[in-house]
C-alpha cells in the first residue's frame, strides 16, 4: 500500500508538471499573440521594386571583387607617388635620425604596395563549378582574402605616411648660426 500510494503522488506530480507546461503553453501563446511587434507573420510576396532591390544587391555582391581590385589599383598608384616623392626629394639638412625612420617608413611602404598587388593577383580558388554553394562559397572566400588584404595594405599605407610626415616635420637639422643670410 505504501509503495503504491507513493507511485500515485509522483504521477500527480507528473501530471501537474504536465499541466503546469500545459498552462505555460497557454500563456505564453497568449502573451506573444497580444504583442504586435511579435506575432508571426507570413511574408507576403515581393513586389515588383523588392524584386529589383534584392536583384540590386545580388549584382553588387557579384561585383565586389572588381570594386575591391578597382581600390586596389589607385591604392597602389597613391603609394608608389607618394613613396617616390619621400625617396626622391630628400632635403639634405635632415637629421640623422630620420634617415632611419624613412628607411623604416619606406619598408612599410613596400608591404603596402606588395599587399595591394595580391589584392591584383589572380589566385587560384579551389571549387566545383556544377555547385552553385560551392560557387557561393568560393566568391565569399576571394572578397575576404581580397578585404583582408586590402584592408592591412590601408593600413600599412596610413602608418607609413604618418611615420614619413613625422620624419619630414621634425627631421630638420637647425641651421648653423649665420648660415642663413
Amino acid at each position: 500500500m505504501h509503495a503504491s500510494h507513493e507511485i500515485s503522488k509522483r504521477s500527480e506530480a507528473v501530471t501537474g508538471s504536465h499541466r503546469l507546461t500545459k498552462s505555460n503553453k497557454t500563456f505564453h501563446r497568449y502573451r506573444i499573440n497580444s504583442i504586435p511587434c511579435l506575432k508571426k507573420t507570413l511574408p507576403s510576396a515581393p513586389t515588383d521594386d523588392d524584386r529589383a532591390w534584392l536583384e540590386h544587391y545580388r549584382e553588387e555582391q557579384r561585383n565586389t571583387p572588381v570594386r575591391l581590385e578597382e581600390t586596389a589599383k589607385y591604392l597602389a598608384g597613391i603609394i608608389s607617388i607618394s613613396l617616390t616623392i619621400f625617396i626622391d626629394k630628400r632635403p639634405a639638412n635632415l637629421q640623422s635620425w630620420t634617415q632611419g625612420t624613412l628607411t623604416v617608413a619606406a619598408v612599410l611602404w613596400m608591404l603596402s604596395a606588395l599587399l595591394s598587388f595580391a589584392v591584383l593577383f589572380p589566385w587560384r580558388y579551389r571549387y566545383r563549378e556544377d555547385s552553385p554553394a560551392d560557387v557561393r562559397r568560393a566568391h565569399r572566400r576571394v572578397v575576404r582574402v581580397k578585404m583582408v588584404l586590402l584592408v592591412c595594405s590601408v593600413m600599412l599605407f596610413i602608418v607609413a605616411l604618418g611615420i614619413g610626415v613625422f620624419a619630414f616635420a621634425k627631421g630638420f637639422a637647425a641651421a648653423p648660426p649665420g648660415a642663413a643670410g
